[in-house]
């Protein structure tokens, strides 16, 4: 079922790419994408937009509207996939199903070809633009499991993320973040606050937050809060959740950041919260070694 959704989020990461040209760019012109203009046309009367608003409102809705119908799409399938899901009497591994494997899939896919039809919209040298092209179909080969299971090509998938404008607007959140939380981290912990996963393309920041917030990823960014006396930096490709962080960073980079926000909405909707039983967290926390007392799903390791 994953070359399934491969191929489909193959297709569908084409519709994406597309209506990113015309709900966020306001152009109609793909380029040589042209020939989805007839696909994406029937689409667009679900977009509503006042007339005669200023550039700038309707940049914003088509902003919203794009990110709505993304991750809606990516949530459905995400609904599925966590319904599928068995777990074992003990933390562990969670075996694979079909609807599971179907959703990565249809990540992968997506992530390979939208990232290619938004570049499209910039007037690049051809060298550049066929450069981008190769590094925007590289999520794609994670569908083969000996592939995605290597640590030298998730380092691809990881460093690919600053680049692809698909992810940008969760790193640029993330930076944001960082730019507030990096000073306070330093403040209280020093220079070991700010650490970099050169194997996954993350900047982690440990930080004091209040509440029950034990740690979070933005796009390339994490987050551990350095007040919560369980969550301690560690091993990035250890059993750690430095590492589980940074597996979410890889979700994000290899599937899109509407993998990322569709399947947060589902952990929500089902458990009301963070739970390790969550398909997201789940997917996550395979990358590196999983640690002893969690679930996981092997994605990004046997």
């Amino acid at each position: 079922m994953i070359a399934v959704g491969l191929v489909i989020g193959l297709a569908f990461g084409l519709i994406s790419g597309a209506l990113f040209h015309i709900l966020v760019m306001q152009n109609v012109a793909l380029g040589v994408f042209s020939f989805l203009l007839p696909v994406v046309q029937p689409l667009l009367a679900i977009f509503v937009f006042p007339a005669n608003a200023p550039l700038w409102v309707l940049t914003l809705l088509g902003i919203l509207y794009y990110l709505l119908f993304n991750v809606l799409i990516f949530w459905i399938f995400t609904v599925l996939g966590q319904r599928s899901l068995v777990f074992p009497a003990l933390p562990g591994r969670v075996a694979e199903t079909s609807e599971q494997l179907f959703l990565h899939g249809f990540g992968f896919g997506t992530a390979a070809t939208v990232n290619m039809v938004i570049w499209a919209a910039f007037p690049l040298p051809g060298p550049v633009s066929f450069t981008l092209a190769i590094i925007a179909v590289t999520p794609a080969l994670a569908v083969i499991r000996p592939i995605r299971h290597n640590l030298f090509y998730q380092g691809i998938l990881g460093w690919m993320a600053w680049v692809m404008p698909v992810s940008w607007l969760l790193n640029a959140f993330g930076f944001l973040l960082a730019l507030v939380l990096g000073p306070m981290g330093l403040a209280n912990y020093g220079r070991g606050a700010i650490r970099f996963d050169a194997t996954a393309g993350v900047l982690e920041i440990r930080t004091p937050l209040g509440g029950g917030t034990t740690a979070f990823s933005n796009g390339n960014f994490t987050v551990l809060n350095g007040n919560n006396p369980a969550i301690a930096p560690g091993d990035f490709l250890g059993a750690s959740v430095s590492s589980h962080e940074a597996g979410h960073s890889m979700d994000h980079s290899a599937m899109t950041g509407f993998f990322t926000l569709a399947t947060v909405i589902e952990e929500i909707r089902v458990f009301g919260g963070a739970d390790a039983r969550a398909i997201g967290q789940i997917t996550a926390e395979s990358r590196g070694a999983p640690r002893a007392t969690r679930f996981y799903t092997p994605i990004w390791s046997p």
